[in-house]
């Protein structure tokens, strides 16, 4: 069973480099943290202040995955509104699927699509986003984002 915090999220399925680097704070000691378009044509970057860390969580799905979930700030919601809404856009312009890159502390954990026959006006992550991806990964990068 799901906890009703994340109901409704944007659940995005991701390939996770099975890098087990470690995930120590960025350059400087600082927390880093980037959803961002790979081919830099959109501008527009979800970074660690749009991020409720202490939202960030891991759980098992059934399968034996994991999902790493967590939310946005308001002014977070808006910035992945908008980027996911280029990323539409541009996948319909292409006809092909577009993906951002998501990034923890320099390292790229993957790279979701945005399926832009599903979602032409973008992603809504006002309930949160999940990440589907190996369930250690998960508990990894959700100890990462959690202040503390």
């Amino acid at each position: 069973m799901r906890p009703a915090s994340s109901r409704g999220a944007v659940l995005l399925a991701i390939v996770v480099c099975a890098v087990m680097a470690s995930v120590a704070r960025g350059s400087g000691g600082r927390f880093e943290f980037r959803l961002f378009d790979p081919t830099g044509q959109i501008r527009t970057v979800v970074t660690a202040p749009d991020l409720v860390r202490s939202s960030a969580r891991a759980e098992r799905r059934s399968d034996g995955s994991g999902i790493l979930y967590f939310r946005l700030t308001k002014h977070g919601v808006a910035k992945f509104r908008t980027l996911t809404r280029a990323l539409a856009r541009r996948g319909a312009r292409l006809q092909r699927r577009q993906g951002f890159d998501f990034e923890v502390n320099g390292t790229n954990y993957g790279r979701p699509l945005v399926d832009y026959t599903a979602y032409p006006d973008g992603l809504d992550a006002a309930s949160g986003i999940g990440l589907t991806m190996q369930l250690s990964v998960a508990r990894m990068l959700a100890n990462a984002i959690r202040p503390g």
